[in-house]
């Protein structure tokens, strides 16, 4: 991670990031990418339910804290 003091002005800053890129274009290798697009669908799918339940938790827990309407209205807004 780079903060604005590492570098004393913005030429020092530009030659570290050329001589990291000269580096890395010598060491780098290609790599086979196997996270396909189903796996990818899954898991923004999973994500999707983790969120729902977590979001339903959340007005549960203040429907049973709430009074009245706004309870019923934080419930129904989850549930959305």
């Amino acid at each position: 991670m780079l903060t604005p003091n590492d570098f004393s002005s913005l030429a020092q800053l530009k030659q570290r990031l050329l001589d990291f890129q000269k580096r890395y274009e010598q060491t780098a290798s290609p790599f086979k990418w196997t996270f396909t697009r189903n796996d990818l669908g899954n898991l923004l799918t999973k994500l999707q339910r983790k969120a729902i339940a977590l979001a339903n938790s959340a007005a549960n827990t203040l429907a049973a804290i709430l009074p009245g309407n706004c309870a019923t209205d934080a419930a129904q807004t989850a549930a959305t």
